[in-house]
């Protein structure tokens, strides 16, 4: 069986097609570094900083406890309004990519959550967050195992998003359309 003389020309489906695979080509690998914790600490660290430190200013109303906790809790609901934004329009492909950043908002706070005991992460002033958290509840002796699970939690919401940005990207229909 031989070749066609000339093979008819192909487009992609979706003009962002291309960039969203090469966009998830990079996401899989930042996962899988994070999920192998190839990095001390999280890569997105400086984008989650001012929205955490936003979250204490938002939660102090609350009462000193929730003080401490709003900076992790605001740093994690944030990406949240995206979701519901990008969910409402049924833009799903979107809505996949902010569980990612989601997750690895998780996994940012799961360093946080397991330094409580030690105490070895540079801060930007104040109190230590969890070490204080962890402290009201006599937990601090089980920082590391919360931070641990806490580090889980993030890279399943991570898999998540990943996987069904990836699946979004194959329900499109075909890759490429073959014009006649």
């Amino acid at each position: 069986m031989s070749l066609p003389d000339e093979l008819p020309p192909i487009a992609p489906r979706s003009p962002w097609l291309l960039f969203k695979v090469l966009f998830l080509l990079v996401a899989t690998w930042f996962t899988w570094g994070t999920m192998t914790r190839q990095w001390t600490m999280s890569v997105l660290h400086n984008l989650h900083l001012p929205i955490h430190e936003a979250g204490h200013l938002l939660f102090t109303p609350l009462g000193e406890f929730m003080h401490f906790l709003g900076g992790s809790v605001f740093q994690v609901i944030f990406p949240a309004a995206f979701v519901v934004h990008f969910a409402r329009r049924k833009e799903w492909f979107s809505v996949a990519c902010v569980l990612l950043w989601i997750g690895e908002s998780i996994v940012d706070v799961s360093y946080y959550v397991g330094d409580a005991y030690k105490q070895e992460l540079e801060l930007i002033g104040g109190e230590h967050d969890w070490a204080v958290l962890l402290g009201e509840l006599d937990l601090t002796h089980h920082a590391e195992a919360l931070g641990n699970f806490t580090f889980g939690c993030g890279i399943l919401v991570m898999l998540a998003g990943l996987l069904w940005a990836w699946q979004q990207v194959f329900a499109e229909g075909k890759w490429i359309e073959i014009k006649p």
